[in-house]
């Protein structure tokens, strides 16, 4: 199957809504993978790389999924888009690193029935194969990066939860904690961003505090010791979120 690793080559990715399965409550559901690679011979999450892929639009960096159809189990559905949009096979870690729920921005899923509301169902993915070419090679760029720059570059908080739930199942707390260290810088960032724009004319010319924006890579700085070490956390760091729980059964409607 094109999905499965050395299997043939899918030459397009599938299209139209007419397959799209949906929650009991209407959501469009999504399935997806967090692909990532093992260096041999370095322990824990230091060996550890994640490959990230461009939005079709250019704006942010993401982690392959999409459209979970009737015609398909969770498992194919999550390989496919995959392979469609990051170029990449391997195997699905098992059990699925949770479902996640999250508001589409695009105007036309905002305008449908569902209102924009989807629930993504994500797994891990241990690489084995990367294809030179694949569906959507034209539309995205692809790159492997480290579980900190992955933290810092990927544009979904979601996203992000669904990366720290899988290190802290694997049990990398002071990796997951960084991890959520610099998505609270990123979330402070955004917020003081409306503000800023809201100062009057002559508030603006004076420079904002060095803390307000996280500039690009500040993390990196304050998160790399605890990454490569694994050692004791010496950032201030927020109540634990939530680690969503495997889905063991779903319910859906066409």
């Amino acid at each position: 199957m094109p999905h499965r690793a050395g299997g043939p080559v899918p030459l397009a990715s599938r299209s139209g809504r007419e397959n799209q399965l949906y929650g009991e409550h209407g959501e469009r559901l999504v399935a997806g993978s967090i692909p990532v690679r093992f260096k041999p011979g370095v322990p824990g999450p230091d060996g550890v790389e994640v490959l990230l892929i461009s939005s079709r639009r250019g704006k942010g960096d993401v982690f392959p999924k999409g459209g979970w159809e009737v015609d398909e189990e969770l498992r194919e559905a999550a390989q496919r888009e995959t392979v469609e949009e990051a170029g990449v096979r391997g195997e699905l870690e098992e059990p699925i690193i949770g479902k996640f729920p999250f508001h589409s921005g695009k105007a036309e899923r905002q305008a449908s029935a569902h209102g924009g509301r989807c629930i993504a169902y994500l797994f891990a993915l241990h690489v084995t194969e990367e294809l030179a070419v694949w569906p959507e090679a034209g539309q995205r760029t692809r790159e492997w990066c480290s579980l900190q720059d992955a933290c810092r570059r990927c544009r979904y908080d979601w996203m992000r939860e669904a990366l720290i739930a899988w290190m802290t199942r694997r049990g990398w707390d002071a990796a997951a904690a960084a991890c959520r260290e610099c998505a609270a810088q990123r979330q402070a960032a955004q917020q003081a961003a409306p503000q800023a724009q809201a100062l009057p004319a002559q508030q603006q010319q004076t420079p904002a505090p060095a803390l307000a924006v996280v500039q690009p890579g500040a993390c990196g700085a304050a998160c790399a010791p605890v990454m490569a070490t694994g050692g004791p956390l010496q950032v201030q760091v927020p109540a634990e979120a939530p680690v969503p729980s495997p889905v063991e059964r779903i319910a859906v409607r066409t």
